[in-house]
């Protein structure tokens, strides 16, 4: 079972057990499957349930555009730290920035989760 973690806390967001197109590199959707919680008699998804994802907020835009400023940086610095390429690093913050640029004008559709370390510098998932 091939796993997916945030390169930055380690926590598992997705595995290869679940239905997943990569959009662009590094960019993956995932079909989830909405289930009734036993416990609670609430609903679930299964890929939140499976990786403790935890549900986390941003009450504005901005708010959000700060952390993905933050995120890319530690990704770009992360890249430069594996030792890619000057071109590479800049592919990827284009390919970055095209991503959050498809889901930005949208935002008010999406639940946002972190990883079940809950560090904020993590990555951030998106529900829809």
């Amino acid at each position: 079972m091939k796993l997916y973690s945030c390169i930055v806390t380690g926590d598992q967001f997705l595995s290869d057990k679940f239905p997943i197109v990569e959009k662009m590199d590094g960019f993956y959707t995932v079909k989830g499957k909405v289930f009734e919680e036993d416990s609670t008699g609430g609903i679930g998804v299964d890929v939140i349930s499976t990786y403790r994802l935890v549900e986390t907020t941003y009450e504005r835009k901005r708010e959000y555009m700060t952390y993905l400023k933050d995120y890319t940086q530690i990704i770009l610095d992360r890249l430069k730290q594996e030792g890619k390429s000057a071109s590479e690093i800049e592919l990827a913050k284009e390919e970055l920035v095209r991503a959050f640029e498809a889901v930005y004008d949208d935002l008010n559709k999406f639940t946002f989760y972190c990883g079940e370390s809950m560090n904020p510098d993590g990555l951030i998932a998106l529900l829809e």
